[in-house]
C-alpha cells in the first residue's frame, strides 16, 4: 500500500458515518470526531502534497531540499482558493472547538484578513450529532474534489480551472485563523 492510499481518510470517514448513524453520541466522541475529520483531510492533502512536489525535482540535488512540513494553515488557504470555503470555514472551527475549549456551546474568534487588514468575527459554535452530520458531509465534499483535483493535477493534458462552477465565497479571503479564549 502506498503512502498516499495509507492516508486516504475515505475508510475513516464511512466508519465515522456507520457510529454516528447508529449510536447516539457523548460529548468526548462528538469532539475526537469532528477534530479527526479535519485532520485526517489535512494529512491526505499534504502527502498528496509531498509526492507532487517530489514529482517536479528528479533532479537528486533538489529533491533533497524537499520538506516534509506542511501547516494546516497552507491546506485552509488551498482549499479556501478552490472554492470549500464554507466547508474548511465550518470543519476548521469545530475542530477549535474540540481542541481547544472547555465548553460547548461557545464562541471561537475567525481572524480573517482582507486587503491588508486583520478582521475578528466572534462565531457562535454548537456541536452536536446533527452538526456533525453536516461536518461529515462537508468532509465528504473536500475528499472529492481532493481525489480529482490530485488526478487532474499529474495529467498533463487538462487545463485546471475552478473545480466549482460557482464557488461558495466569504466576505474576507481566509487567510489565518487564530484561537483567541
Amino acid at each position: 500500500m502506498s503512502e498516499v492510499e495509507e492516508l486516504d481518510p475515505k475508510r475513516l470517514i464511512d466508519i465515522v458515518k456507520q457510529i454516528t448513524n447508529k449510536t447516539a453520541i457523548d460529548a468526548v466522541l462528538l469532539r475526537r470526531i469532528a477534530s479527526t475529520l479535519f485532520f485526517s483531510l489535512c494529512n491526505y492533502w499534504m502527502i498528496k502534497s509531498f509526492k507532487l512536489y517530489n514529482k517536479r525535482y528528479t533532479n537528486p540535488s533538489r529533491a533533497s531540499k524537499n520538506q516534509d512540513n506542511f501547516p494546516h494553515s497552507e491546506f485552509i488557504e488551498e482549499m479556501t482558493e478552490k472554492g470549500f470555503d464554507e466547508e474548511i470555514r465550518e470543519l476548521y472551527l469545530y475542530r477549535v472547538l474540540a481542541d481547544h475549549y472547555a465548553l460547548n456551546p461557545t464562541y471561537v474568534t475567525l481572524i480573517t484578513s482582507a486587503k491588508g487588514k486583520k478582521l475578528e468575527e466572534k462565531v457562535y459554535v454548537e456541536l452536536n450529532h446533527e452538526k456533525l452530520k453536516e461536518l461529515i458531509n462537508f468532509a465528504l465534499a473536500i475528499l472529492s474534489f481532493l481525489e480529482k483535483y490530485w488526478y487532474l493535477r499529474h495529467s498533463k493534458r487538462v487545463k485546471l480551472g475552478r473545480y466549482r462552477s460557482e464557488p461558495l465565497v466569504m466576505k474576507h479571503k481566509l487567510i489565518h485563523f487564530s484561537v483567541n479564549k
